[in-house]
């Protein structure tokens, strides 16, 4: 199985005629405590419907760099790390290189490749 990491690049993509949708669990970036957490959150979904066994706090806390949110003007990059914590209001977000490579941390343990396809088409 592959889990295809994908930034919108428009606010209605339209999916290719071979696109499937899958029957996922469905976790609240909310109820579990992380408002800036979607990302995160996403990929754990991901991972679950694989079969990992894994939380949103297990996946925040062990796999996803983290850096500091913006102060002054200066902050850390949002393509290298996650800027602040998903888990406040005050978080800002990363980009899909911080997941994949999260998920490169864990993909290790398991039989799963991860790729980042910014700028594909769905």
């Amino acid at each position: 199985m592959e889990i295809h990491i994908y930034e919108r690049a428009s606010l209605d993509p339209i999916p290719s005629e071979n696109a499937v949708i899958i029957n996922a669990p469905y976790i609240n970036q909310y109820d579990m405590g992380m408002p800036n957490g979607c990302e995160s959150v996403s990929a754990v979904m991901a991972l679950q419907y694989i079969g990992i066994s894994l939380s949103p706090e297990q996946f925040v806390t062990n796999y996803l760099d983290m850096g500091n949110a913006p102060a002054g003007g200066i902050g850390s990059d949002p393509n290298a790390v996650f800027v602040g914590d998903p888990r406040s209001t005050g978080g800002w977000g990363c980009y899909a290189p911080v997941i994949v490579n999260a998920l490169n941390k864990i993909s290790g343990q398991y039989s799963f490749h991860v790729n980042n396809l910014t700028g594909q088409t769905l």
